[in-house]
């Protein structure tokens, strides 16, 4: 009897091990993708430098007034030399980094600079780019590092002019950017009003001209006099 029990028990066992598997394997059938997740740790790195953001008086009597050079701000959207997805910083100028190195001349994503006192050229071989600068710098003056070109003026117009263009990426349209109270200088507005002015100025002149012509036409013809 303990036997027959025994063996019934180690069916029933089996049997609900089984419905298990079976179980596992219709869940694992129906099972959907609910994320995907890259686990992968990256190493952040950043391109920053010193920029005049209000004016460059090198003096700072209030925040709203303040014209000393302010360190280590971020070059937006800079050029890392690294490849893609990685060749340019994101808004703060963080970008992903694993090895090698990393050069920026300011050419950006959206800004490029120039600078007429030579070439830019920030490296790094740990990933973070330094542009430097310290107050009192103008002209051509550099702080000694990323080429003849890192100039207090290259650094501060990059900076601001990334920050001007990304404001205006964030306007839907142009009366968006009206309501809000941005400065706008809509070109193609005015190209389109100079367009249509031609075409109406076009257009009267075409018109005088046939009037003309039908008013000489419809003159009567004076005879000479005779002699």
């Amino acid at each position: 009897m303990d036997a027959d029990l025994a063996a019934l028990e180690a069916r029933v066992t089996t049997l609900i091990a089984y419905a298990r598997e079976l179980q596992e394997a219709n869940d694992i059938l129906r099972r959907e993708l609910l994320a995907l997740q890259d686990i992968n740790h990256y190493v952040q790195r950043q391109a920053t430098g010193g920029i005049y953001p209000v004016t460059s008086t090198e003096v700072c009597p209030s925040p709203l007034k303040c014209g000393t050079m302010q360190s280590n701000y971020p070059m937006p959207f800079a050029n890392t030399g690294l490849a893609a997805p990685n060749n340019f910083a994101n808004s703060a100028g963080v970008f992903d980094w694993t090895t090698g190195t990393v050069t920026t001349t300011l050419a950006g994503r959206y800004v490029r600079i120039l600078d007429t006192c030579g070439a830019i050229s920030g490296s790094s071989a740990t990933g973070n780019i330094a542009m430097g600068g310290t107050n009192g710098q103008h002209d051509c003056t550099t702080p000694g590092t990323g080429g003849a070109g890192n100039t207090a003026a290259s650094r501060s117009a990059f900076y601001e002019v990334n920050k001007i263009a990304e404001m205006a990426r964030g306007y839907a349209s142009l009366a968006d950017a009206k309501a809000a109270g941005a400065t706008v200088i809509a070109f193609g507005s005015f190209l389109n009003q100079v367009i249509q002015f031609l075409i109406l100025a076009w257009v009267v002149f075409l018109m005088v001209k046939a009037v003309n012509r039908m008013r000489r036409k419809s003159a009567p013809i004076t005879p000479p006099p005779s002699a």
